[in-house]
């Protein structure tokens, strides 16, 4: 079973891909309903039909103008390791979720340039996905104790 910020992460590239800058200012709704649809059929898919509500929490890092390779290839570990979860099921070729998937698969080809677009060959090297989770979550910010117990803090004072 995946964390839910790699279902985030899959559904935000969606939405990035699929969305201009019009549609994501003036369509919010819309825009916010249709990531919470596919991102409740990539819930079922990958949780055998949980009784989960899915609610989409935006990736920022996938909506901005530049997208780093780096996340790129994340993306695409996210999505090697979605089809491993969902791969057991006997239903899982004929779903929407599969379709999204290869479609994904697909365009990440392409955005990497590996020279195939078969969604059912794997294209990252072994040190690519040293650097990636299979089950990506969010960063978690620490803050330091200075900065949380004004007692500790010395504002600048020798």
């Amino acid at each position: 079973m995946l964390h839910r910020d790699s279902i985030d992460l899959l559904v935000t590239a969606a939405v990035a891909a699929l969305s201009d800058d019009d549609e994501l200012t003036t369509h919010h709704e819309r825009l916010v309903t249709s990531a919470d649809t596919l991102g409740q059929n990539l819930t079922d898919a990958a949780h055998a039909a949980s009784v989960e509500l899915y609610k989409w929490q935006p990736v920022a890092e996938l909506l901005t103008p530049t997208l780093v390779d780096d996340l790129v290839l994340q993306l695409e570990r996210t999505r090697l390791a979605y089809i491993d979860a969902c791969s057991t099921d006997g239903g899982w070729a004929s779903t929407p979720a599969r379709r999204y998937i290869d479609r994904l698969g697909a365009s990440i080809r392409v955005r990497l340039d590996r020279g195939t677009t078969d969604p059912d060959r794997i294209i990252l090297t072994s040190s690519e996905l040293e650097e990636t989770e299979a089950d990506w979550r969010r960063p978690t910010l620490h803050a330091h104790h200075d900065l949380t117990n004004p007692q500790e803090d010395d504002h600048g004072q020798p």
